[in-house]
C-alpha cells in the first residue's frame, strides 16, 4: 500500500472546535482523503488512532489530557507507518521525536501544503480550487 493510499484516512488532532473543523474543510477541498476523524486531546487521538488506523495525523501540541508530543509516541509505538504532522502555534520547534513535519499555524494553509507535498506523492492532492485556501 503507498502512502497516498494510507493517507486517505487523515485523524485531526486539536482542542479547538474551530480550528479542527477548518482543518477538515481544507483536506477535503485540497486532498484525495475518503475520510477525515476528529479528536479534541491526545488520550481522544490515541484511542481514535488504534480504533481508524489513519494514515495522516495532523496534530496540535497544546492540547488537555495529554499533549500532542506524548500521543505522537505513543501512536508512533502502534502506527509506525502513520505520518504524523504537528501543526502548533510553537514556530521555534523544528524537530520532535515521533513527528514527520512541523509546519507552524502563522505560515497556515501554505506551510501545512508545502509539508504534505514533502511526505506525499502529487497522487494525494486534488486540483486547485478557488476555495482551496483555509
Amino acid at each position: 500500500m503507498t502512502m497516498s493510499e494510507l493517507a486517505k484516512t487523515v485523524l485531526i488532532v486539536e482542542d479547538n472546535s474551530y480550528v479542527r473543523r477548518a482543518l477538515r474543510l481544507f483536506m477535503e477541498r485540497n486532498t484525495v482523503i475518503q475520510t477525515c476523524f476528529e479528536a479534541a486531546d491526545g488520550l481522544e487521538a490515541i484511542e481514535k488512532a488504534k480504533q481508524q488506523t489513519p494514515g495522516l495525523i495532523l496534530m496540535d501540541l497544546s492540547m488537555p489530557n495529554m499533549n500532542g508530543v506524548e500521543a505522537a509516541c505513543i501512536i508512533r509505538r502502534f502506527l509506525p507507518s502513520a505520518r504524523i504532522v504537528v501543526f502548533t502555534l510553537h514556530s521555534a520547534l523544528r524537530d520532535l521525536v515521533g513527528v514527520d513535519a512541523v509546519v507552524s499555524k502563522d505560515q497556515g494553509s501554505v506551510g501545512l501544503l508545502e509539508a504534505l507535498h514533502s511526505l506525499f506523492a502529487d497522487s494525494f492532492f486534488q486540483a486547485p480550487s478557488a476555495n482551496s485556501r483555509m
